[in-house]
């Protein structure tokens, strides 16, 4: 006996399998020793076995139906028709408008210049003038 995957008919949409013992083709080509019962059983399982393999390979059009698959194909569509549209765009800002010397801060040197101008900002805007008050409140008394 050979295991054959096949998927499983509760599953739905999951791609679920489960194994089941496929008929070895040199055990079927033997003749059955009288027992009716167990043709029958063999002529059922070949039914339901076809039906499974014809499902199997039918297409699904109410797939196609499906809201969140509709969903996903329009805005799919929709963001290749805005990358189409706005790259024009982007190629024109970036003409008119060169990257200055703190953009695209994804590269450490220019990063590192923009961590050490913010620290000069920060230190003459807002830790000076408290030094200096509290410099001030200290001299005054």
């Amino acid at each position: 006996m050979m295991d054959e995957t096949i998927p499983s008919s509760s599953a739905g949409m999951s791609g679920a399998a489960s194994r089941r013992r496929a008929p070895d083709a040199a055990a079927s080509s033997l003749p059955n020793s009288g027992d009716v019962s167990s043709d029958r059983r063999t002529a059922a399982s070949q039914e339901d076995d076809d039906d499974r393999s014809s499902r199997r390979r039918r297409f699904n059009t109410s797939l196609l139906l499906n809201p969140a698959f509709l969903l996903s194909k329009a805005i799919l569509i929709i963001s290749i028709v805005l990358r189409i549209i706005l790259f024009p765009i982007k190629k024109a800002s970036n003409i008119l408008f060169p990257p200055g010397e703190y953009d695209n801060l994804a590269l450490t040197t220019v990063s590192d210049n923009a961590a050490k101008a913010f620290i000069q900002m920060f230190t003459l805007k807002y830790i000076k003038p408290i030094q200096n008050n509290a410099n001030e409140g200290v001299d005054a008394s």
